[in-house]
């Protein structure tokens, strides 16, 4: 178990936005919140990623907050 440093999270952001994107889409149906829903799970993951233990467990932790996220705005 290895944890996420900063330059790590930028290059998984960088992979996954287009996954991210389309999740928030599928709950929002709204291009414009989806968007946000993505920044918003993205700040939101950056300011809690001394909480994630495992850099090998981020992608499922990170839809996680975009889910949150959407319905939040939902």
């Amino acid at each position: 178990m290895s944890r996420m440093n900063k330059n790590d999270f930028a290059a998984e952001v960088t992979s996954l936005q287009g996954n991210m994107y389309r999740l928030a889409l599928s709950i929002l149906r709204n291009e414009t919140q989806a968007e946000d829903a993505v920044s918003e799970a993205i700040v939101r993951a950056y300011e809690k990623l001394d909480h994630l233990k495992d850099k090998g467990k981020f992608k499922p932790w990170i839809l996680q907050i975009v889910v949150n996220e959407a319905r939040r705005i939902y």
